[in-house]
């Protein structure tokens, strides 16, 4: 830039700055194909970004060798903001032993415009449906799931909430994208306690003592711990 007397110039260059969000994985600093024709497996880890490890895995519905995409978005959509992850027949899990800050809620933004998805948390059992809207809400292991769909029908965003989700696994039928997972603490959050098949060894020795005497009324122990 010069003035109007050619007396000085001013040389700016303006680079774009990508700006971490240290709470999320963007899946920035990583781009490429998995599969296992390219040397990944089903648990191969691909990048860690921000604590939270991201790893290839076969759709567990067809067990295809199938590729999952890092890529620059996807031609012709507008989703996501710089790298995003996309499945074709496959998925990938999320694992955040080591991620902080305390969190009991992750969000990930979601591209589907239909097929089968698979939902599993932690080491329980996959869930399949034949639409994103069709999962349910407690999607197992103590874990909640909220969809949120965009007025678009095809973007939104999945929230899974609870205080113990330590891996996450989306999987997809068809071709499906993710971007921006993102963990944090909700204190609105209610943890999901699975009903108890059996009743603690205290309690039911505690009714174990109940009596009814000879009036047909119970006689309670004086504590209910048991022992009295």
């Amino acid at each position: 830039m010069r003035d109007a007397v050619n007396e000085c110039a001013v040389q700016t260059l303006i680079e774009a700055v990508f700006c971490d969000n240290g709470a999320c994985m963007e899946f920035e600093g990583v781009e490429g194909v998995f599969s296992p024709a390219f040397g990944y497996d089903s648990g191969s880890t691909i990048t860690t970004e921000n604590s939270i490890s991201l790893t290839y895995e076969r759709n567990p519905v067809t067990d295809c060798a199938c590729n999952l995409f890092v890529t620059d978005g996807l031609p012709g959509v507008n989703f996501g903001s710089g790298h995003i992850v996309a499945t074709q027949n496959s998925g990938f899990g999320l694992h955040f032993g080591n991620a902080v800050p305390i969190f009991n809620t992750v969000n990930v933004d979601y591209y589907y415009t239909g097929g089968g998805i698979t939902v599993q948390v932690n080491e329980e059992t996959p869930i399949t449906v034949a639409s994103i809207l069709d999962l349910p809400a407690t999607i197992g292991g103590g874990v909640s799931l909220q969809v949120t769909p965009d007025a678009n029908g095809v973007t939104g965003m999945l929230t899974f909430s609870g205080d113990n989700i330590g891996h996450l696994y989306l999987y997809t039928n068809e071709s499906a994208a993710f971007d921006n997972v993102c963990v944090s603490f909700d204190d609105n959050v209610l943890s999901v306690i699975p009903t108890p098949t059996t009743l603690p060894t205290t309690l039911t020795s505690s009714i174990s003592v109940l009596r009814t005497a000879g009036t047909g009324q119970p006689e309670f122990p004086s504590t209910l711990n048991g022992q009295g």
